[in-house]
C-alpha cells in the first residue's frame, strides 16, 4: 500500500480529505500466519424429516429406508444428529451421511 503525502487531499468530487490517502493494494492479500477456523453448522435443522440410508459404517439392516424426524443437532459435533423414528420413542444417533431429506 503507498501513502500520499499527508495534509488536506481534494477528490474528484470536490470532497476534501484532512488525512493521509492510503491506495488500495493490488491484490487480495490473504493472512500468511496464525491460525485459522472452520466453521461448521447442521446441513438438517431440528424438524426435518430425513429417510435413513446406508453410510460407510456399520448399521442394523432394518433401518435402512425408515423415516423419522431429527430432533436435537450438536455444535459441538457437526454431522451427529438424533433421530426419532416414526413409531419409536427412542432418539438414535445417525450421522449426516446416513440421513437423506424427504418431503412430509
Amino acid at each position: 500500500m503507498k501513502i500520499a503525502a499527508a495534509g488536506p487531499h481534494e477528490m474528484e468530487n470536490g470532497i476534501r480529505l484532512l488525512g493521509p490517502v492510503l491506495s488500495p493494494p493490488t491484490r487480495a492479500v490473504a493472512p500468511t500466519n496464525g491460525p485459522t477456523m472452520t466453521l461448521r453448522t447442521s446441513r438438517y435443522p431440528p424438524g426435518t424429516r430425513v429417510e435413513i440410508v446406508r453410510g460407510s459404517f456399520p448399521m442394523d439392516p432394518s433401518l435402512v429406508g425408515r423415516a423419522g424426524l431429527v430432533v436435537e443437532t450438536d455444535e459441538y459435533r457437526p454431522g451427529r444428529y438424533g433421530v426419532q423414528l416414526d413409531g419409536e420413542t427412542e432418539v438414535r444417533d445417525l450421522l449426516e451421511e446416513e440421513l437423506v431429506p424427504t418431503e412430509a
